[in-house]
This record gives C-alpha cells, sequence and structure tokens, in this order.
C-alpha cells in the first residue's frame, strides 16, 4: 500500500458536519414521508378496495427498513461528527 498525505482544514470539517446534519434530516424525512403515507392511507383506506392490505404491508415494510436504516445513519451520522471534531483539535 502506497503512503498518502491527507490534508485537514476547518472547511474540511465544516462539510462534515454539515454531511452530519443532512444525513439526519434526511433520514428524519424519510421516517416523517413514511408516517404521513400512513396516515393517508388509513384516511382513504375504505377507496382502495383490493390494494389497500397491498398499501398496508408495503407501507409497514418501509417503516421496517427505514427504522434499520436509522441505526446505520445514527452511527455514521456520530462518527462523522467525531472525525470533524479530531480534525478541529488537530488545526486549533
Amino acid at each position: 500500500m502506497d503512503d498518502f498525505t491527507v490534508m485537514i482544514s476547518a472547511e474540511g470539517a465544516q462539510s462534515l458536519y454539515e454531511m452530519q446534519k443532512a444525513l439526519v434530516e434526511s433520514q428524519q424525512r424519510i421516517l416523517d414521508a413514511n408516517e404521513a403515507l400512513k396516515k393517508i392511507t388509513e384516511e382513504v383506506s375504505d377507496d382502495l378496495g383490493t390494494y389497500k392490505l397491498r398499501t398496508e404491508e408495503i407501507i409497514s415494510m418501509t417503516t421496517k427498513a427505514a427504522e434499520r436504516g436509522s441505526t446505520a445513519v445514527n452511527t455514521l451520522s456520530t462518527n462523522l461528527g467525531k472525525v470533524a471534531d479530531w480534525i478541529m483539535t488537530k488545526i486549533s
């Protein structure tokens, strides 16, 4: 493996903080959108006819996937913050 040099800067750390924030916000938007879809589906359930059960199954699958993804997003977000913090201590 070749040696390499890594340039660190306050701007790079700031980008990591922004990415950290964006990840958390994106995950929350996914969860919120899924809840909105669930609510709308409940409101129009009588009109869905034969599609009601399948729609509810899809929403349930999406909810479970989003919840599993939340753990990974939180871990990644935390690690991004730690790296950004480390960079800030090194350039101070």
